[in-house]
């Protein structure tokens, strides 16, 4: 079926406002009226070509992905905490994190000596 076909038969053609609404009952509405559209199938396919969609489409709810913005940990030389992100962004240890380290290890071998 053609793009502009499909579109044309579709039940909500007059009323996508309710699809793209952020209020539940207009949410509700337009799933009703997905539930008794020739077309569904052909919605749903139409938003699944994309990745940043969101609405309803095909009696499906789709909400656009989006990534958190997690703002780096800010590296504390001197401690454990240091040695260890040292290590695990691959970068050289400095002397501080590597002796942080090292006197942190020492002190659990004397406790569990």
């Amino acid at each position: 079926m053609e793009l502009e076909n499909w579109r044309d038969k579709a039940a909500c053609k007059n009323h996508t406002d309710l699809f793209f609404s952020n209020v539940r009952r207009d949410g509700l509405k337009a799933l009703y009226l997905c539930k008794r559209c020739p077309v569904r199938q052909e919605c749903e396919n139409f938003a699944n070509q994309f990745t940043d969609v969101s609405g309803i489409f095909g009696g499906k709810l789709y909400r656009k992905k989006v990534e958190a913005k997690v703002p780096p940990r800010r590296l504390i030389c001197g401690t454990v905490e240091g040695y260890q992100l040292h290590k695990r962004n691959g970068e050289f240890v400095c002397v501080e994190c590597d002796y942080a380290n090292k006197e942190t290890k020492r002190s659990m071998d004397y406790l569990w000596a």
